[in-house]
């Protein structure tokens, strides 16, 4: 069973204040059937009082009600989802959880790649996810990429991937709109601070919890298991607990789709643009794709807290968190090139196209300039972990101390990419038609069976984020007038990220000479872009999965070179270190209450990156150097 995440977007009385109108006909019913049951037995002896039973109701109304009042007492801008009973909402990550929340943006990728069938990426007041701060129990977290486009180029950036945080993990979510002295720095539009579950404050001495639910996808005619499970248990002390937290979640994914992959200008030396000069600088479509992504993902991980408070004013906490996905997958796409038969294959549109607003929307070529991507990532996937220690003494009735020391470590990879590409002969035709789906057709050529090998690649790359940190924090109660309380600290932490490349193949020696990966026959869904309206069609050849993997590993058809290979170009390593240190008072009137402070961070930044010319060699990507750049921001 699942816990219920509910935001908070309503306000109700709770239980304990007012009794309802059904609670007192439910109090005047119990005491009426007390008063006959004591009248039946006035003759016998009186009988030792028995204990009440108390009856703890909770639910979505109870959540509602958490939530409100953790706002309701921030003395900051935040927004609070809490999970407080089991499966009520099919939140499948912390994303999904808070969605709901105002002024909080999700999407289901990182880049421009399209979405993957569940909410990845969380954004503050419509600005970039990489502005925003993750964190877990108010330290960072690391997290990791399996799209490949992602771990290297222009689409890394400082953003957590939520794929790899199962809503089970969550007791509340805080989202922090607003800064506060003693909040982690980093996140410039606000931060997102997920609390998890502490063994000490469950109800019971042992409790056992679990969730079984099946996802179904529609294109993929495909349902997968979704398990989870928790055990907590504690002393009857209630002064050691530990909690453990297990999870293991399957999907499968289908994704139909056509994309129009950007626009190009049409170059004035182009024989079409010679041939007819009205045409320079009218756009055309870059790429047309008929796209079919396949994917089965797998979620598997779990949690431990351990819990130990020796007296009411010490706790003692250690706790860690690790998952993992499992996210091999295929795309295949049709690619028509209205751009490259143009400005690269000097092409001249046959007489009868059409130029509106500027862009050369439909148009026919005698030669296909086009191609067929076949990509295979059987070994795509991310991790994340972290392992923290934390402490709280209350050293007198007004002054606390608190801290807390821990690492990071989170990765994406895609360890053996298949990328094989094929030609598609004959003619190519297309038409824009607005919101709907482009005609794109192939006169005089076949889309139904392979063509030949126009190229072949893949490889081996890698994104790799961790951070050690540790933090002391102070606060001191005043009550003396609107004064509350004053909060001080400082904290430390060493953050790295890098993007390693070691592997871009091409084609080897035997690549274009030898026959394409063997093809059984499979073809495109018989309905595929049935729900995207007209103009799509499925009748497009597949290869299988294990055949593009088969056909990369032949020796001679790829060159696997990790030194002419080495795609140098596309990493680079970065490594933070900050210092910081803060003071904060608290103020709290009648009806109101606020905060003031000063934070002061020192940033030490090196950043390695390679640069062409230099005294590495050997690689195809040509000689390189790298050069480290130190800065120190305050």
């Amino acid at each position: 069973m699942k816990r219920n995440l509910t935001p908070a977007t309503a306000v109700r009385h709770t239980p304990s204040r007012k009794p309802t109108p059904i609670a007192i006909a439910v109090a005047i019913m119990i005491s009426g059937a007390a008063a006959a049951a004591q009248a039946q037995q006035a003759a016998e002896a009186v009988a030792p009082a028995e204990p009440v039973a108390v009856v703890t109701v909770s639910g979505v109304r109870a959540s509602l009600a958490q939530s409100l009042k953790q706002k309701r007492n921030a003395d900051s801008v935040v927004e609070v989802v809490t999970a407080e009973d089991i499966g009520k909402m099919p939140d499948r990550n912390v994303a999904d959880a808070i969605q709901r929340l105002p002024g909080v943006n999700t999407q289901s990728s990182a880049g421009g790649e399209g979405g993957f069938g569940e909410n990845d990426r969380v954004s503050l007041r419509g600005t970039s996810p990489s502005l925003q701060q993750t964190l877990f129990n108010g330290h960072a977290i690391s997290t990791g990429d399996w799209f490949v486009l992602n771990q290297y180029g222009g689409n890394v950036g400082r953003s957590s991937s939520f794929s790899l945080l199962p809503s089970e993990l969550v007791s509340s979510v805080v989202v922090r709109k607003s800064a506060t002295a003693d909040l982690v720095e980093g996140g410039v539009s606000g931060a997102i601070d997920v609390i998890t579950r502490r063994p000490l404050e469950f109800k019971k001495q042992l409790t056992v919890e679990g969730s079984v639910q099946a996802v179904y996808n529609d294109l993929s005619k495909k349902t997968e298991p979704q398990f989870s499970g928790l055990l907590n248990w504690k002393n009857d002390a209630n002064n050691l607990g530990l909690m453990l937290q297990g999870f293991s979640q399957k999907t499968s994914v289908r994704r139909d789709g056509q994309e129009i992959l950007g626009y190009t200008p049409i170059q004035a030396g182009s024989a079409a643009a010679i041939k007819d000069p009205s045409l320079v600088g009218v756009k055309v479509p870059t790429f047309i794709g008929a796209s079919l992504f396949e994917q089965k993902k797998t979620r598997e991980g779990g949690a431990f807290d351990l819990e130990f408070k020796p007296n009411k004013d010490l706790t003692l906490d250690a706790n860690g968190f690790y998952s993992q996905l499992k996210a091999p997958h295929q795309n295949t796409n049709f690619l028509a090139a209205p751009a490259n038969s143009i400005n690269s294959a000097n092409q001249v549109p046959a007489p009868g196209y059409t130029v509106s607003n500027g862009t050369l929307v439909g148009a026919s070529f005698a030669q296909n300039s086009g191609e067929v991507d076949n990509i295979y990532r059987p070994d795509a996937g991310g991790e994340s972990f972290y392992i923290d220690v934390n402490a709280r003494y209350r050293a007198t009735a007004d002054l606390t101390f608190s801290g807390k020391a821990g690492r990071t470590h989170g990765v994406g990879y895609d360890r053996q990419d298949v990328y094989y590409q094929n030609n598609v002969n004959g003619g190519m035709k297309y038409a824009l038609n607005g919101m709907t789906p482009a005609s794109v057709s192939y006169p005089g050529g076949s889309t139904k069976v392979p063509g030949s090998t126009a190229w072949a690649g893949g490889g081996e790359s890698q994104s790799v984020d961790q951070e050690k940190y540790a933090q002391a924090d102070g606060e001191l109660r005043l009550g003396n007038g609107i004064w509350d309380s004053v909060k001080f600290g400082t904290r430390f932490t060493d953050h790295t990220r890098s993007a390693e490349h070691p592997l871009d193949t091409r084609p080897g020696p035997l690549g274009f000479s030898n026959p394409g990966p063997a093809w059984n026959g499979q073809m495109y869904p018989s309905n595929f872009g049935s729900n995207l309206g007209g103009n799509l069609t499925a009748d497009y050849f597949k290869y299988d999965g294990a055949a593009l993997a088969a056909w990369g590993a032949a020796p001679g058809n790829r060159l696997f070179d990790y030194v002419r290979r080495h795609n140098w170009t596309d990493e680079f390593k970065l490594q933070e270190k900050t210092d910081a240190v803060y003071g904060m008072a608290n103020l709290v009137g009648e009806g109101w209450s606020g905060n003031f402070g000063v934070r002061a961070v020192r940033t030490q930044q090196n950043t390695t990156v390679n640069q062409s010319g230099g005294p590495i060699v050997g690689s195809d990507f040509g000689a390189y150097k790298q050069v480290v750049y130190e800065r120190s921001y305050n």
